[in-house]
């Protein structure tokens, strides 16, 4: 893969995002207490975490973690609804934190074409190009599907077959 090309991709993915919020993104990071590993054993006991599950009939906890997804939104310009409550707003900062890591990647690739670099360095875009395990059991089980369904469409000439392509 060419570095260029990686570069075009990624700038065009972004888009206006990056020109509004680019700038501000290594203040949010400096800023943000947010933990978004999901590879983390203990992330839905970890408060800092945004997969934590707050325990049930625990309004204090509850009130706490929704401040904290609060303020982590307000780091990020996000705007909150009152009358939304702490996994809308979890929602929105999910999206937040995918853009964050793709500004990450864009700045890299940016760093490689300053460099003069032609072709993207494996062992720097590794965690470009394998995706997460629950994207790939949702493509293999896409694959099984359409594959069943095309085996079963081959047994009609053209009509309905044509129809669903």
């Amino acid at each position: 893969m060419k570095v260029r090309d990686l570069l075009d991709d990624l700038e065009n993915q972004l888009g206006r995002y990056y020109d509004r919020h680019g700038k501000q993104y290594h203040d949010i990071i400096k800023r943000s207490k947010l933990l978004t590993d999901h590879m983390q054993a203990d992330k839905e006991n970890d408060r800092n975490h945004i997969d934590y599950v707050v325990p049930p009939l625990d309004d204090a906890r509850q009130k706490e973690y929704a401040n904290f997804i609060a303020r982590e939104c307000l780091i990020r310009g996000i705007r909150i609804d009152s009358s939304d409550n702490y996994n809308d707003w979890r929602s929105a900062l999910r999206r937040s934190v995918a853009m964050e890591r793709y500004i990450k990647y864009l700045e890299n690739v940016r760093q490689w074409n300053e460099d003069g670099r032609d072709t993207v360095p494996l062992i720097e875009i590794l965690e470009l190009l394998i995706p997460c395990i629950l994207h790939l059991e949702n493509r293999v089980g896409e694959k099984m599907v359409t594959t069943i369904i095309r085996k079963g469409l081959d047994l009609y000439d053209s009509g309905p077959k044509k129809e669903f392509f």
